[in-house]
């Protein structure tokens, strides 16, 4: 017979008091949770799997495990499909398409080829279009798209990455500060050309509201949003402004800001920027940027709350990831 960890009946407490931990029975047996059994009932006690030193496996209510009276075996013959403890998110920020670098795209897309049985999300950050059209600023590159051309680019950019990432990856896009131009002020301005533009929410299994965090795996310690501050210390005003762990990008650059509230077992809060995946574009007119161009991984652990982020930075079309060098692909004539 097998049954499933059922994460969607897991909480903090859970997590915090339960999962992952290892306890012992009053017969001196030692065991270890693994997670809420899908079959807990609403309302009710909740059952739990867990799996002694000799790996065999049996369900426990919460009183059980609390006071020791866990007869072994119960029911010899579960067996579960593990879900993995270790969660992962490839994030990818600034796009700004038909003004991504290509060299960045190709090497996210082999990067994202060698990981991809790690990945659970995939999650833009924003600003995939460059809504060059619609923006403020003036376009003076030598090259021009038109709104539709930057949609369908970005569309088979996202198309070719769920022909790599397997299918239960989940899709995730964060509305940007560009997001209203295209899909609110415009339709506004010119009521009588809805419809015209094509939707791109289809193409994902979530699309977050702008400046709410995205709580990835279902987690409560760590929130992604496009940006809401350009600023010198940009990742200090999210912190100041969320109070939580916050990953970010919007400034096309990577900086790392903690917190100095932490105190005696409890963690400070960081807050990261994330690299862009976009040209240089010259609308800055030769001001000095700390533009940075590249990617991340988010490494979440379910059991513990402890995560990780990876940087890949990508200059003079290469990036190192992992003690190998990868190099771009892509030439003019492709």
């Amino acid at each position: 017979m097998e049954y499933r960890i059922d994460t969607r009946l897991e909480s903090r407490i859970d997590r915090e008091r339960y999962i992952g931990k290892e306890f012992i029975t009053n017969q001196g047996n030692k065991y270890v949770v693994l997670g809420v059994w899908e079959h807990s009932p609403i309302g009710k006690e909740k059952r739990y799997i867990i799996e002694y030193e000799d790996g065999q496996q049996a369900i426990a209510y919460s009183s059980t495990i609390k006071n020791g009276s866990i007869a072994k075996p119960i029911i010899p013959e579960v067996r579960i499909r593990r879900m993995p403890i270790l969660r992962t998110a490839l994030l990818m920020s600034d796009l700004h398409f038909c003004y991504e670098d290509k060299h960045c795209v190709d090497i996210f897309y082999q990067i994202a080829e060698v990981i991809k049985d790690e990945i659970d999300e995939l999650i833009d950050l924003g600003d995939g279009i460059n809504n060059n059209s619609l923006s403020k600023f003036i376009d003076i590159e030598p090259q021009q798209f038109t709104l539709i051309e930057e949609i369908e680019a970005y569309r088979n950019h996202i198309n070719k990455l769920k022909g790599i990432l397997k299918e239960s990856t989940k899709f995730v896009v964060l509305q940007d500060n560009h997001f209203h131009l295209r899909k609110e002020r415009w339709l506004a301005e010119n009521p009588m050309l809805k419809g015209l533009i094509p939707d791109l929410s289809p193409l994902f299994h979530e699309e977050v509201e702008h400046g709410v965090p995205y709580m990835p795996f279902g987690q409560h310690r760590v929130g992604l949003i496009h940006g809401i501050s350009y600023g010198k210390f940009f990742t200090k005003q999210h912190i100041e402004q969320y109070g939580i762990d916050i990953i970010c990008g919007h400034t096309h650059t990577m900086q790392l800001y903690t917190s100095s509230s932490g105190r005696q077992n409890v963690n400070p809060i960081r807050s990261y920027g994330v690299p862009c995946m976009s040209i240089h574009q010259r609308y800055v007119q030769g001001r000095p940027t700390r533009q940075v161009c590249g990617f991340a991984i988010l490494t979440y652990d379910m059991g513990s709350d402890n995560y990780n982020i990876e940087y890949v930075i990508v200059e003079n079309q290469m990036a190192i990831f992992r003690g190998k060098k990868y190099f771009s692909r892509y030439n003019e004539s492709n």
